[in-house]
């Protein structure tokens, strides 16, 4: 049952330990997490989306996972895919752009909407990132909120969530506190960038996830090291 803890300071500073003295590999084989990086996090998903569902990609990148949400939801479903980089939203665009019921949003979704910076040395790099000053390798991104979205046209609120945004996972779950604890929202899925948070003096911020998610009627469970499954009581 350790895994369900990997959110706890404590815990977390011990994987810190553990991964320095590179001995994490044998923990992950004595508990049995030696699983491919992603693919327990990949079936969490796959079993967690119905035909039908709106389903939100929140970090979209190139369209990896919006490419398999538009084959899981069929035609009767729909998904949001949000990718806020210019170059990479383009990619994104030519993959999935001719699927008729794919929303493309060229936005970060965080706290609060307006503008912000985006990490730009390598635009097309899978950790790019929203950043918290301005420098010579940002530039400007818009930024919108999960609840903004729900307000403009309600037929959007989705049933599961894919959230993979380099260290600012707190944020977005914050500006969408009604559309996530609405009861229509069945799964949230996050993947935790544990040394990101680190960088942003956010040590216990995985553990502020935990029991927002907890608090919204959410049973959380560690998939793996690296990502949570909020999985609505009722569902």
């Amino acid at each position: 049952m350790f895994h369900n803890y990997y959110h706890l300071p404590v815990v977390r500073s011990l994987r810190s330990i553990a991964r320095k003295m590179k001995i994490l590999n044998i923990i992950k084989k004595i508990t049995g997490n030696n699983a491919s990086y992603e693919e327990p996090f990949h079936e969490a998903l796959k079993e967690s989306i119905k035909i039908g569902d709106v389903v939100w990609d929140v970090g979209a990148n190139v369209g990896f996972y919006t490419n398999l949400f538009l084959d899981w939801v069929g035609k009767e479903g729909k998904v949001i895919a949000f990718e806020p980089m210019p170059a990479t939203f383009l990619v994104l665009s030519k993959s999935v752009g001719a699927f008729s019921n794919v929303i493309l949003v060229q936005k970060a979704l965080s706290e609060n909407a307006g503008v912000s910076y985006f990490s730009a040395s390598r635009e097309n790099d899978v950790t790019a990132h929203l950043v918290e000053k301005e420098n010579n390798e940002t530039l400007k991104v818009e930024v919108t909120t999960a609840d903004l979205m729900i307000k403009n046209d309600s037929t959007l609120q989705p049933n599961v969530i894919k959230i993979d945004v380099e260290g600012f996972e707190e944020e977005v779950l914050r500006g969408g506190m009604m559309t996530f604890s609405n009861k229509k929202c069945r799964h949230i899925l996050v993947e935790m960038h544990f040394t990101r948070m680190d960088q942003r003096n956010l040590k216990d911020s995985p553990n502020r996830i935990v029991k927002m998610l907890k608090n919204w009627g959410y049973k959380v469970k560690w998939v793996d090291a690296s990502h949570i499954h909020a999985i609505r009581n009722n569902s």
